[in-house]
């Protein structure tokens, strides 16, 4: 799988790369609230009582950044493991903080980036760093993920 994503993820960011630099300098000039976050705000970091969010663990990543980071970051990780929850998810953030006048296209950059960059990521620390994960069926899934995500992109 990896030399099948090393080579999806060189094709991708040859394809994408001058809409991703136009998409990344527009956010990076738009003037969005900042707010501390989480940074790797994913499902298995979101403790919940009942319906209700209850806290957050693993919070090492958190600093000052746009909340659209982490309402893109969690959201993409839902777009194909629970198709519905990453519509729900949008309306439910939005009925609670409506977005600012330029955070949509904040938003779009950080979902776009991560979905074309994730790959980035995972071969970074599987073949540079060879980390060892503990769940290494999580891993796959992940990976098989990020192989779907760059497939379309495809």
């Amino acid at each position: 799988l990896l030399p099948r994503l090393l080579e999806l993820q060189r094709k991708a960011i040859q394809k994408h790369q001058q809409q991703l630099l136009a998409s990344l300098n527009q956010a990076c000039s738009a003037l969005v609230p900042i707010f501390p976050v989480l940074r790797d705000v994913q499902p298995a970091h979101v403790l919940f009582h009942k319906r209700e969010v209850a806290g957050f663990i693993d919070v090492g990543a958190m600093r000052f950044d746009s909340p659209m980071a982490d309402l893109a970051r969690l959201l993409c990780r839902w777009r194909f493991t629970e198709p519905a929850w990453y519509a729900d998810g949008l309306e439910a953030y939005q009925s609670i903080r409506p977005f600012a006048e330029n955070e949509p296209s904040v938003y779009a950059a950080y979902d776009y980036s991560a979905r074309l960059l994730t790959g980035v990521q995972w071969l970074r620390w599987l073949v540079i760093e060879e980390r060892k994960f503990a769940n290494p069926a999580l891993v796959n899934q992940h990976l098989r993920r990020v192989e779907r995500d760059l497939e379309l992109l495809l």
